[in-house]
């Protein structure tokens, strides 16, 4: 995939027409030859469209590192820019990895700062992991099922007893 964000189309082409899905290099804006800040930054206060542009280009590019990339009609994809945890470090959970509490599925994503997680099928009622957990880490229930799955979908296990563990 070839991210263009110059032409408005976060996922575009590097020619007009052309996709290929197994393309991933970004094509960088053209620079207006007017309107510049710092000698070739594109003035994004002076056009709003290139500022909302720029910003979504950016959160493809950092949620396309660890994920699948930023999907704008995903309920966890518009909670996270809003809550600031960052980039996700790790893709949606799916049926093969979704955590079962009591009977429930939960769907999840970890990013940066937070994991967010909503019951199935309720999608757009994304809730926060770290509020679930209160600053501790809970010897059993759902925020520790949570949390032991948030580890390990970024290739860890979750040893509660290790002070940077407690800490993160």
């Amino acid at each position: 995939m070839v991210i263009d964000f110059a032409d408005g189309d976060v996922f575009g082409a590097q020619t007009p027409g052309e996709r290929d899905p197994d393309d991933f290099q970004c094509v960088p804006p053209e620079l207006p030859d007017d309107g510049l800040i710092f000698g070739g930054v594109p003035d994004i206060n002076a056009d709003p469209q290139l500022a909302e542009r720029f910003f979504f280009f950016l959160l493809q590019e950092g949620y396309r590192q660890r994920s699948d990339g930023y999907n704008i009609d995903l309920a966890f994809h518009r909670f996270a820019p809003q809550q600031h945890v960052g980039p996700a470090l790790a893709r949606l959970s799916n049926a093969n990895n979704e955590v079962r509490f009591n009977g429930k599925g939960y769907g999840f994503q970890v990013f940066a700062g937070d994991t967010v997680f909503n019951e199935i099928p309720q999608w757009a009622a994304v809730q926060s992991l770290s509020a679930l957990l209160g600053g501790k880490i809970p010897a059993s229930g759902l925020a520790r099922v949570l949390l032991e799955a948030s580890f390990a979908a970024v290739g860890q296990q979750l040893h509660a007893d290790w002070s940077f563990h407690q800490v993160a």
